[in-house]
This record gives structure tokens, sequence and C-alpha cells, in this order.
């Protein structure tokens, strides 16, 4: 799942499931990125659809969600509220890469509150969140090795 303003997210993201798709063999199943408002539209029926869920987002302006991201968001703030019986995503596993630039005081806001989020609507987080910082591109690939 993913949210993307300039598109640079969305460009990261299909490599990643591209790359994933050609190194899985049989293991495992890759299914296709979709936007974070694609995903709010199947938000009950995530957990029964998948077994993990990775999260790739950046954060826009003064940290606020990127476009087609924002349903997902709200989303994941009421699921976090449900104090009674399953959580939403109760069974999931989940982890976030997150991109960003420190010139911004709110880095990595959406990224780090996705996690916080997608956790407390009971998923468990199988993979430390990873914050990728754009004004460090020469060390870009050498993170995404490390999350990836």
């Amino acid at each position: 799942i993913y949210g993307s303003e300039t598109g640079n997210t969305r460009r990261k993201t299909k490599k990643l499931v591209k790359d994933w798709q050609e190194r899985s063999g049989r293991k495992f199943t890759v299914d296709s990125p979709i936007s974070g408002d694609e995903a709010s539209e199947r938000f009950d029926s995530l957990s029964q659809d998948y077994d993990v869920l990775i999260l790739i987002t950046s954060s826009f302006g003064d940290g606020d969600p990127p476009e087609g991201y924002h349903k997902f968001l709200a989303a994941l703030y009421l699921g976090s509220k449900i104090t009674e019986g399953d959580k939403p995503f109760q069974g999931l596993q989940h982890s976030v890469l997150g991109f960003g630039s420190t010139m911004y005081e709110t880095f990595q806001n959406c990224p780090r509150l996705t996690d916080q989020l997608v956790e407390a609507c009971g998923s468990r987080r199988f993979l430390k969140r990873t914050e990728i910082d754009e004004m460090m591109e020469e060390h870009e690939d050498e993170n995404l090795k490390k999350w990836d």
C-alpha cells in the first residue's frame, strides 16, 4: 500500500514489488501495489486477504499524508479506536518504509503515524520501519537493501 504525492514513492514501490515478484519464486505471492485510497475501500477485508502489509509512504507539506493516502489514514484512525472485539488488522504483520526530506521539521510524520496506527489496529511489526532521507540520495540504495 503506497502514498505518493509527486510519483516518486509510487515508482519506487512498483520497482520494489517487481524485484520481489522476480525473486519470490513459489515461496510467497506478491500482489500489485495499491494506493492508500484503494486500500481504504477494502479496509475491512485486508486482514482476510493478506498475511503481511507493506506500507510505503512519504509525507507532504507539514507532515500531511500524500495524495491518494488520506482515506486510508482516516480508516486507520477509526480502526485504532476499536476497543471491543477483534481489531481490524488482528493477525496481520506489517512493515513501513518512509520517504521524506530532513529539510522539513515534520520529516517522516506520515510514515511514523502509519506505523503507529497499523499497530494500534492489531498488526504486528515484523520489520523495523525504515526511513529514507531524500537529502542523502547517495545512501538510498544501501538503506533500501537493509530494509528489503
